[in-house]
């Protein structure tokens, strides 16, 4: 098992310890293990890129993304366990760079595999995740999917393409 599917587990087991199954809806645990595999998708992607975001949009880069706007559905679970949440303060500023918002993923992501934590806090730590891990993905739109000068060749073709498809 890779270790990042290992501290899923871990982490899913830890609130199954601490919460009875019956206690939350099917949906509601299916929303905290999507929300638990973005975390740690996103754990997997800075170790790739060396904490840092490079100059380009890459595979790996995409991938990610593509998971994390599909997961961005299932984030409801917070609003239907908001009462876990209820009265638990959040940070009034999250970190100014990107290498601060990294660094500040890794050290929560971490903190999910504390066995002396409660599911409210647990869960505190999942929505601070989702609010990061969106920050980082904003960061990665703004990386240049396509260089301006294949952009401007693409273009071209098409327009020589449309051009051809109107003259027959």
């Amino acid at each position: 098992m890779k270790a990042s599917q290992r501290r899923r587990s871990n982490v899913l087991e830890l609130f199954r310890a601490s919460v009875p199954l019956d206690a939350w809806a099917d949906n509601d645990w299916e929303s905290l293990r999507v929300a638990i595999r973005i975390v740690y998708e996103t754990e997997d992607l800075g170790v790739r890129l060396g904490r840092r975001l490079t100059q380009d949009r890459d595979v790996a880069i995409s991938e990610w993304s593509d998971s994390l706007e599909s997961a961005l559905s299932f984030m409801s679970w917070v609003r239907a366990m908001r009462t876990i949440v209820n009265g638990v303060k959040y940070s009034t500023g999250l970190p100014a760079t990107v290498a601060a918002l990294w660094r500040r993923h890794g050290r929560l992501a971490s903190k999910l595999l504390e066995s002396r934590m409660t599911p409210a806090r647990r869960i505190s730590i999942l929505v601070e995740l989702g609010g990061i891990e969106l920050c980082l993905w904003g960061h990665t739109w703004a990386l240049e999917p396509m260089r301006l000068r294949t952009a401007e060749t693409t273009v071209r073709r098409l327009l020589r393409k449309a051009k051809q498809n109107r003259h027959k």
